[in-house]
């Protein structure tokens, strides 16, 4: 058994087995944060009981992610099962490597990208998201009305999960892009996410490209973290109806996809990219 273990997160059983049993023995492991969500998204019990309980050390992007106030309160909540610590590394550079810019041909119209979670079948987590039936029935009606603006709209679904190797049902009503949202991201004016746990969203949100967030209720922000999304995209709320189908306002859409502020990613780069 090694002294010493770097892993991506601990949430994984075989990981944390290993984990568990090297801490027993004296030994140090070191966890990673996956897709930037652990920096950005407040889920105190499964960042404290998910990582921080089977990790020496926490790794997250940068050293004003490490500093956050509620990073310090969570090394204070596990204190009682071991001595742990969280530090920031020098920024995911690997994002320097994407088209931060908007590249090629601009059309008369913008390109507006819809980009989705992932549909979980069998494996859902009630953390994760809308049950399945539920959120197939909203990307149809999101991917419908964007089909009625003066846009070009483009569904981007999630790679993996229920639908992987398949064509996904959304293509029914809008037309689909199944290449890596990294390779088509460079020709997109709009980004709309209705998920934030996923490496995607955290990536636009470094460009300088519009990024519409629709918030289904599901996820909170770290309180340094919401005012910056605020400032960054525009937050749209999800409405639901007395059958608990979630839904939006078509006006107040609309009115931010066609919105001309300016846009200024400094601070998504900082937290992510690092100086």
């Amino acid at each position: 058994m090694p002294n010493l273990i770097w892993g991506n997160t601990g949430n994984q059983y075989a990981a944390r087995a290993m984990a568990l049993e090297i801490l027993q023995r004296g030994g140090e492991t070191r966890f990673f944060t996956h897709a930037g969500t652990a920096s950005m998204v407040h889920k105190p019990l499964s960042l404290t009981l998910g990582e921080l309980a089977v990790s020496s050390t926490f790794v997250v992007p940068t050293q004003v992610v490490a500093k956050q106030e509620e990073m310090l309160e969570l090394c204070k909540t596990v204190a009682p099962l071991r001595r742990t610590k969280i530090i920031g590394a020098n920024g995911n550079k690997d994002i320097l490597d994407l088209p931060l810019k908007r590249t090629g041909a601009r059309g008369r119209r913008a390109k507006v990208a819809y980009v989705s979670a992932m549909s979980s079948g069998a494996i859902a987590n009630g953390e994760k998201g809308l049950p399945d039936v539920i959120y197939l029935d909203w990307q149809f009606r999101l991917a419908k009305y964007l089909s009625t603006l003066p846009i070009d709209t483009v569904f981007k679904p999630y790679p993996g999960g229920y639908f992987h190797g398949q064509r996904h049902p959304v293509e029914n009503v809008a037309k689909t892009d199944y290449r890596r949202f990294e390779e088509m991201m460079g020709e997109v004016d709009v980004f709309i996410f209705d998920f934030c746990e996923t490496t995607t969203i955290w990536e636009a949100l470094c460009t300088d490209r519009k990024v519409i967030y629709l918030d289904l209720g599901l996820q909170n922000f770290y309180r340094a973290v919401a005012p910056m999304m605020a400032r960054r995209c525009h937050i749209v709320p999800a409405i639901y109806d007395e059958w608990n189908r979630p839904s939006f306002d078509p006006d107040e859409l609309e009115m931010a996809i066609f919105d001309q502020r300016p846009i200024d990613p400094r601070e998504m780069q900082e937290m992510q990219i690092g100086a």
